[in-house]
Order: C-alpha cells, then sequence, then structure tokens
C-alpha cells in the first residue's frame, strides 16, 4: 500500500532524519495514535486537518473549540416518536451518525476552558458515557483524535493552558513552530491557492488502507531491547542518586523534584526530565514500529532497533509535559526540543556504552541463563528485574 500524503498541507522541513511532518502523520494514522498539532496561526494547522478529514473520505467529526461546546450533545438526540410510548429517559435517547466515525479533530482546542477539555478525555480515548454507561467509538474498531491550538506567549486571546492528563492523552504533540515549512513549501502553498481560507480535501478515500496498515502494524510485536529502552523512559528516568548517593525516585518525591536532585548542568537530565508515563512510553514503541516501516519504504532503514524508538522519546518528550519548565528556560532557550535531544543524546550514550552487555545478556536470558545481570545498576537497575523475569519464563518453556 502506498505512504499516506496530504492534498494540500505542505512542510518538507525534516523533524527528525527521514521522518517529515507529513510522515508523521502518516505514523500516526497507522498507530492509531492521537495527534495534537500546536503553532501559530495561518500556518496550516487546520489545513492539515482537514487533508486528514479527506483521507477518510470527509467522514469525520470536525468542531471548532469553543466554552459553550457539550461533546454528548453532539452523539445522542431525541426520538420524539417514543415520548408517548417510552417508560424510562433511556428510552428515549438515540446515538447520531457521529458515534461511527473513524476520525474526530477539535479543531483550536485550547480555546475551550479547562471545564470544556476535560470532556475530550473520554472522546481521544475512544469512546463517551451516557447515563454512567460506556459507548464505543469508531468504524471497524478505529478511531483516532486529531485537535489543534495556539500556545505560549499571550499572544492570542482567549486561550487555556492544557492540563497534562489530556496531554497525556494526546499521544503525541507537535509544535510545527519548530520546525518551519521551507521557501519551496511556501512557494508551493502560494502557487496552488489564491484563496487564503482553507481547502476542502478532495483526495482518494483512504480509509480501508488506513485500518488495513494498522492491523498489519499490531502483528508486529517489539523486540526485547526495543521494550528495555521504553522501559528506560518509565523507570531509568524516574531515577536518581540523593546527595548521599543513595539511589531515589523521582515519582516518590513528587512536589520535592527537580530541588531533590543537586548539582544540575547543562547536559544533565538528572533535574531536566521527569519519568515518562506508561501511556507515553506504549506511544513512544508504537509510533517507533510506524517510523520504521516509513523509512523501510524510503530506502532509508534504520541502523539498530532502539534508534526508533529514541527518536520517538525525543519527539513526545519535548511537549509531553516530562521536561521541567524552568531548566529549559535557564539552559535551552527555552527550546524544548533542544531539551529533550540532550536528554535523548545522554540515552543514546548510555546504551551504546552497555550495548554488548546487553546483547549477551538478553541472548542469554532468552536460553535460560542469567549473565551480566549485576552490571545494571543505577538507572539501568530495572533490567535486572527483566533478565530475570526472561530466563524464569525461558526456563519454564524447556
Amino acid at each position: 500500500m502506498d505512504a499516506i500524503r496530504l492534498q494540500n498541507y505542505r512542510n518538507e522541513t525534516e523533524i527528525l532524519p527521514g521522518i517529515t511532518a507529513e510522515n508523521v502523520v502518516d505514523a500516526c494514522l497507522r498507530r492509531r495514535l492521537n495527534l495534537f498539532v500546536l503553532g501559530e496561526t495561518g500556518e496550516g494547522k487546520t489545513q492539515l486537518e482537514n487533508d486528514i478529514l479527506g483521507l477518510f473520505g470527509n467522514n469525520g467529526f470536525f468542531e471548532q473549540g469553543r466554552n459553550d461546546l457539550t461533546i454528548k450533545e453532539m452523539f445522542t438526540r431525541l426520538n420524539l416518536e417514543k415520548l408517548r410510548t417510552a417508560k424510562t429517559s433511556e428510552e428515549v435517547k438515540e446515538f447520531t451518525q457521529h458515534m461511527g466515525h473513524p476520525v474526530y479533530v477539535i479543531d483550536e482546542m485550547t480555546r475551550c476552558i479547562p471545564a470544556v477539555q476535560n470532556q475530550f478525555f473520554n472522546l481521544f480515548d475512544g469512546f463517551i458515557t451516557v447515563d454512567g454507561r460506556k459507548y464505543r467509538l469508531g468504524y471497524k474498531g478505529y478511531s483516532i483524535g486529531i485537535a489543534s491550538g495556539n500556545v505560549g506567549n499571550g499572544r492570542y486571546v482567549g486561550t487555556s493552558e492544557t492540563d497534562r492528563a489530556l496531554m497525556d492523552r494526546m499521544h503525541l504533540i507537535l509544535d510545527v513552530d519548530y520546525f518551519p515549512k521551507t521557501a519551496n513549501d511556501t512557494l508551493e502553498v502560494l502557487a496552488a491557492k489564491s484563496d487564503p481560507r482553507v481547502s476542502d480535501a478532495s483526495c482518494e478515500e483512504r480509509t480501508e488502507d488506513i485500518i488495513k496498515m494498522h492491523e498489519l502494524l499490531n502483528q508486529k510485536k517489539p523486540t526485547l531491547l526495543q521494550h528495555i529502552a521504553a522501559l528506560y523512559l518509565v523507570h531509568g528516568l524516574d531515577y536518581y542518586s540523593d546527595n548521599k548517593g543513595s539511589g531515589q525516585s523521582k515519582r516518590k518525591s513528587k512536589n520535592s523534584c527537580p530541588g531533590c536532585v543537586q548539582g544540575h548542568e547543562k547536559g544533565s537530565d538528572a533535574a531536566l526530565i521527569f519519568p515518562f508515563s506508561t501511556r507515553a512510553a506504549i506511544s513512544a514503541l508504537s509510533l517507533a514500529q510506524a517510523f520504521s516501516e516509513i523509512r523501510k519504504e524510503k530506502e532509508t532503514p534504520y541502523v539498530s532497533s532502539i534508534e526508533p524508538v529514541f527518536d520517538t522519546a525525543y519527539l513526545i518528550g519535548a511537549q509531553s509535559g516530562v521536561l521541567h519548565p524552568s531548566a529549559v528556560d535557564a539552559h535551552y532557550n527555552s527550546n524544548p526540543y533542544t531539551a529533550m535531544n540532550a536528554v535523548v543524546e545522554g540515552i543514546r550514550a548510555e546504551f551504546a556504552e552497555k550495548a554488548d552487555a546487553l546483547k549477551e545478556a538478553i541472548k542469554a536470558a532468552k536460553d535460560g541463563r542469567l549473565i551480566h545481570a549485576d552490571e545494571f545498576t543505577g538507572r539501568f537497575g530495572y533490567v535486572k528485574d527483566i533478565l530475570e523475569r526472561t530466563a524464569k519464563q525461558a526456563k519454564e518453556r524447556k
């Protein structure tokens, strides 16, 4: 099947080596990962949303963010013909066609106050609740959430902060201002348009193709080494050494971090980053699989299986709320992508140093043997537990 192409939106700037914004959209669609696009007004966020809707034959839910928005009312209605015979209020309610869409778009989500944004939790998790019962959304088991918004320096009147729990449900948040279009991109848009309004997408519908690509990727499972890399984001980044040299947990320290970490300097991530949530680590693994497929299709495959996990950690971590804002401001010129790159480069170096031991230890564990386990300490302390579990399971299978 052909890669996903956006009809009108243009941005060929590489966000990662071999990965453009269009590839990011492609990857999110293949893995059914929610996407939240941030950026300046007038730079194509709504156009990108419209192009995504076009890929689904414009068979999607689209609403602009506003403070009187009531999501539940979009999905249910009263059947007036049943009013006379109904014995309960539930009997006169029925669902609208919006229940069966494969894509749900909230344009300018940051224009909603937090109370309204809270309604999107379930929407982006793929269900709604009516009278205390959950009802699944989507088409053939597929539903994805897309949102856009403006954030930042107070230039946008009527915008609100986004809760971290909602941000975590937006599996990938991409601020396109940090990856501006090339002059050729802008020229292509100017040459194709005489009307500044957002263009409707009339491209070939790809709904069945997207669902098929999603199903095929679901059949491919990450390797143990990829799982270990993803686990580092949750457990390795949780570890820090206190002023007595003892290992501690950032999660357990809660509000005392990052002040609990001593001697932070640029390049050290101890006081810069909090651990990823389990949900974010799953997103990183899932997105890594899609990036691997896309890079193969572009004939620029990754050299190692864990490289795409590091790439997605960079992309997800920059905007997911795990970076400490004051450290980013103080050491990285307020650029979260520069800060996250420093974190990821440090992780790459640590894994490179332990590459041989990891490879040998994993191979032995799959054979029921335990080697090098005691060499994994500090941030890599969790690896020992994984090796012991793997070796035990291998022995039980023999």
